[in-house]
């Protein structure tokens, strides 16, 4: 007799702060055709905390379900601030108030609370996880670089604005590095541009490799990358740096064009703004430039 197979739970984080309304859902879910697993929160402090931590596969969240007034306060702050992961928000408000709102706000669903079934639950859970994953495929694919893979300059700048938010306002560790590929003028004079596109996929892929699950690899314009690295120093991001360049020595193209890279590394200080941390490791970059290329400089 063969085993049966037990399908894989959806992750639901459960934000309601009424005990009766959390009791309510929690059974609802369990009456349901899916098979759910929930984490509650009742404040908006903790939630955020989890949803920037939501790395990593132990950590998943499937989807969120959002009470509206969370503490008395409007919660869907939270539907901007976190676009990777899908919400139906909770609300005992009338449907014509607030649809059109919650939607450019970014919720995939919302439903009334006093009309909540088990089957209408599981059917919007569902219907809210596979609009999201449809979503996010579109929009990856305008935000990728077609010769590399890698995220584009678009995609980079918001993500970079919404990282510096969350790091200024959790005092957490943001590192940025700017990298150019050494010499790719020379080889597309030398062996053409077939080539030099070759050695800026090549390096793409040493990016990415070398990166882990959360850090952002974007090629910037032409020759020049960026790697965001979250949740990191700028000891902890110099060593990841110097991995890389390491990988990319071992790199050869047609045994006969080796690549190299400058990289510029800035951490993200108290108060500093978008455009001044950019410049911070834009200039790291030019330093290592000067010094030869081929190496990682740190920004001052």
């Amino acid at each position: 007799m063969e085993p049966t197979l037990t399908p894989p739970s959806v992750q639901v984080l459960l934000v309601e702060d009424n005990p009766d309304h959390k009791e309510l859902i929690c059974e609802l879910l369990t009456e349901s055709v899916g098979l759910y697993q929930v984490e509650w929160l009742n404040r908006l402090e903790t939630t955020e905390q989890r949803l920037q931590n939501a790395t990593g596969q132990a950590q998943t969240i499937d989807v969120v379900l959002l009470d509206y007034q969370l503490q008395h306060t409007n919660s869907t702050g939270l539907l901007s601030a976190y676009p990777d992961i899908p919400f139906v928000v909770l609300t005992s408000y009338a449907k014509d108030e607030l649809d059109k709102q919650l939607m450019e706000l970014g919720a995939a669903d919302f439903l009334a609370k006093d009309e909540l079934t088990p089957a209408l639950l599981h059917r919007t859970i569902r219907h809210a996880i596979e609009r999201h994953t449809r979503m996010q495929s579109l929009l990856s694919q305008s935000f990728r670089d077609p010769l590399t893979g890698l995220y584009n300059r678009r995609f980079f700048m918001d993500e970079l604005e919404r990282h510096v938010a969350a790091a200024q306002r959790h005092h957490s560790s943001l590192s940025l590095c700017f990298a150019d590929l050494d010499h790719l003028k020379d080889i597309n004079d030398r062996f053409g541009h077939v080539k030099g596109d070759e050695a800026l996929a090549c390096f793409a892929n040493v990016l990415a490799d070398s990166s882990r699950k959360d850090d952002i690899c974007v090629r910037y314009a032409g020759d020049e990358f960026c790697i965001l690295l979250p949740h990191t120093a700028l000891v902890e991001a110099k060593q990841q740096i110097e991995r890389l360049l390491r990988a990319l020595s071992k790199q050869v193209i047609d045994e006969s064009i080796t690549l190299s890279a400058s990289f510029g590394l800035a951490e993200l200080k108290r108060g500093m703004s978008v455009p001044e941390f950019i410049n911070k490791a834009d200039a790291a970059l030019y330093q290592a430039k000067s010094d030869g290329r081929n190496c990682v400089r740190i920004s001052e």
